[in-house]
Protein backbone atom coordinates (compact mmCIF):
# COMPACT_ATOMS: atom_id res chain seq x y z
CA UNK A 1 0.00 0.00 0.00
CA UNK A 2 1.13 3.25 -0.85
CA UNK A 3 1.69 5.99 1.73
CA UNK A 4 -0.85 8.41 2.34
CA UNK A 5 -1.85 11.23 4.19
CA UNK A 6 -5.52 12.35 4.53
CA UNK A 7 -6.20 16.36 5.43
CA UNK A 8 -9.35 15.84 6.88
CA UNK A 9 -11.97 18.86 6.85
CA UNK A 10 -15.41 20.16 6.79
CA UNK A 11 -15.03 23.69 6.09
CA UNK A 12 -14.48 25.50 3.05
CA UNK A 13 -10.83 25.33 3.55
CA UNK A 14 -8.47 23.36 5.63
CA UNK A 15 -6.47 25.33 8.08
CA UNK A 16 -3.34 26.35 6.53
CA UNK A 17 -1.34 25.00 9.72
CA UNK A 18 -2.98 21.93 8.71
CA UNK A 19 -1.55 21.93 5.05
CA UNK A 20 1.78 23.10 6.11
CA UNK A 21 2.44 20.13 8.64
CA UNK A 22 0.81 17.46 5.94
CA UNK A 23 3.41 18.48 3.01
CA UNK A 24 6.42 18.20 5.77
CA UNK A 25 5.46 14.74 6.62
CA UNK A 26 4.81 13.67 3.48
CA UNK A 27 8.16 15.53 2.31
CA UNK A 28 9.76 12.85 5.54
CA UNK A 29 7.76 9.74 4.44
CA UNK A 30 7.32 9.75 0.88
CA UNK A 31 3.75 10.00 1.40
CA UNK A 32 1.12 11.60 -0.79
CA UNK A 33 -1.75 13.85 0.12
CA UNK A 34 -5.36 13.49 -0.10
CA UNK A 35 -7.36 16.62 0.59
CA UNK A 36 -10.73 15.16 1.99
CA UNK A 37 -13.52 17.90 2.28
CA UNK A 38 -16.55 16.70 3.69
CA UNK A 39 -20.09 18.43 2.88
CA UNK A 40 -23.39 17.75 4.83
CA UNK A 41 -26.13 16.49 3.04
CA UNK A 42 -29.27 17.76 5.11
CA UNK A 43 -31.68 16.47 2.14
CA UNK A 44 -31.58 16.88 -1.23
CA UNK A 45 -32.04 20.55 -2.60
CA UNK A 46 -31.97 23.04 -5.51
CA UNK A 47 -28.26 24.60 -4.37
CA UNK A 48 -26.41 20.83 -3.88
CA UNK A 49 -24.51 20.97 -7.20
CA UNK A 50 -23.64 24.88 -6.62
CA UNK A 51 -22.40 23.33 -3.53
CA UNK A 52 -20.30 20.75 -4.66
CA UNK A 53 -18.80 22.60 -7.76
CA UNK A 54 -17.96 25.67 -5.04
CA UNK A 55 -16.21 23.08 -2.85
CA UNK A 56 -14.71 21.52 -5.82
CA UNK A 57 -13.52 24.92 -7.12
CA UNK A 58 -12.04 25.82 -3.35
CA UNK A 59 -10.09 22.12 -3.54
CA UNK A 60 -8.33 22.38 -6.38
CA UNK A 61 -6.60 25.57 -5.28
CA UNK A 62 -5.41 23.82 -2.27
CA UNK A 63 -4.24 20.89 -4.94
CA UNK A 64 -1.87 23.24 -6.98
CA UNK A 65 -1.00 24.83 -3.73
CA UNK A 66 0.49 21.37 -2.74
CA UNK A 67 1.73 20.26 -6.64
CA UNK A 68 3.58 23.13 -5.98
CA UNK A 69 5.59 21.75 -3.13
CA UNK A 70 6.24 18.61 -5.58
CA UNK A 71 3.81 16.38 -3.46
CA UNK A 72 1.72 13.72 -5.30
CA UNK A 73 -1.92 15.22 -4.06
CA UNK A 74 -5.33 14.35 -4.76
CA UNK A 75 -8.68 16.43 -3.62
CA UNK A 76 -12.18 14.80 -2.94
CA UNK A 77 -14.86 15.95 -1.81
CA UNK A 78 -18.07 13.66 -0.08
CA UNK A 79 -21.27 14.61 0.57
CA UNK A 80 -23.23 12.81 3.48
CA UNK A 81 -22.95 11.59 6.87
CA UNK A 82 -18.82 12.58 7.67
CA UNK A 83 -18.62 9.93 9.84
CA UNK A 84 -20.12 7.16 7.43
CA UNK A 85 -18.30 8.62 3.98
CA UNK A 86 -15.18 8.79 5.68
CA UNK A 87 -15.26 5.12 7.23
CA UNK A 88 -16.28 4.25 2.99
CA UNK A 89 -13.28 6.53 1.81
CA UNK A 90 -11.06 3.78 4.16
CA UNK A 91 -12.92 0.67 2.63
CA UNK A 92 -12.57 2.00 -0.70
CA UNK A 93 -8.74 3.52 -0.51
CA UNK A 94 -7.42 0.68 2.02
CA UNK A 95 -6.81 3.58 4.51
CA UNK A 96 -4.09 6.12 5.21
CA UNK A 97 -0.96 6.23 7.03
CA UNK A 98 -2.54 9.09 8.88
CA UNK A 99 -5.25 11.81 9.16
CA UNK A 100 -4.22 15.17 9.62
CA UNK A 101 -7.51 17.35 10.51
CA UNK A 102 -7.89 20.22 9.19
CA UNK A 103 -11.37 21.46 10.06
CA UNK A 104 -12.79 23.81 12.71
CA UNK A 105 -10.88 24.63 16.31
CA UNK A 106 -13.53 22.88 17.32
CA UNK A 107 -11.90 19.37 17.65
CA UNK A 108 -8.89 20.74 19.93
CA UNK A 109 -11.05 21.90 22.44
CA UNK A 110 -9.99 20.05 25.66
CA UNK A 111 -13.86 19.65 26.76
CA UNK A 112 -14.40 17.98 23.43
CA UNK A 113 -11.86 15.60 23.20
CA UNK A 114 -12.79 14.78 27.21
CA UNK A 115 -16.04 13.81 26.16
CA UNK A 116 -15.36 12.77 22.67
CA UNK A 117 -18.15 14.67 21.20
CA UNK A 118 -16.76 15.91 17.92
CA UNK A 119 -18.02 13.20 15.62
CA UNK A 120 -14.21 12.65 14.43
CA UNK A 121 -12.91 11.36 18.24
CA UNK A 122 -16.30 9.30 18.11
CA UNK A 123 -15.03 6.63 15.59
CA UNK A 124 -11.16 7.29 15.72
CA UNK A 125 -10.43 4.07 17.66
CA UNK A 126 -11.85 2.30 14.37
CA UNK A 127 -9.58 3.90 12.33
CA UNK A 128 -6.75 2.23 12.47
CA UNK A 129 -4.39 5.17 12.44
CA UNK A 130 -3.59 8.38 14.12
CA UNK A 131 -5.31 11.66 13.84
CA UNK A 132 -2.99 14.86 14.09
CA UNK A 133 -4.41 17.84 15.34
CA UNK A 134 -1.54 20.59 14.01
CA UNK A 135 -2.14 23.69 15.67
CA UNK A 136 -0.51 26.86 14.88
CA UNK A 137 2.45 27.59 17.55
CA UNK A 138 2.18 31.04 19.50
CA UNK A 139 4.24 32.41 21.66
CA UNK A 140 3.17 34.85 24.88
CA UNK A 141 5.97 37.20 23.65
CA UNK A 142 4.96 37.68 20.21
CA UNK A 143 4.17 39.75 16.82
CA UNK A 144 0.99 38.56 16.50
CA UNK A 145 2.01 36.20 13.64
CA UNK A 146 2.40 33.14 16.00
CA UNK A 147 6.42 33.96 15.40
CA UNK A 148 8.82 35.42 18.30
CA UNK A 149 10.94 38.41 17.33
CA UNK A 150 14.34 37.63 18.97
CA UNK A 151 17.35 39.65 18.93
CA UNK A 152 16.56 43.03 17.04
CA UNK A 153 17.64 46.42 17.62
CA UNK A 154 15.92 46.78 20.92
CA UNK A 155 14.31 50.57 21.26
Amino acid sequence: MAKKILVLFDQNEARSEAIEYSVGLAQRTDSSIVLFRLLSSDGPGPDDGQNLDAAMNDLNGQVESVKKEGISVDGLVRTGDFSSELMKYFAESGGVQSIVWGGGHDLMDEKTRRHKSHWLLKIQDKLGCPVIVPSRKTSPVGNGDGRRDVGGSGS
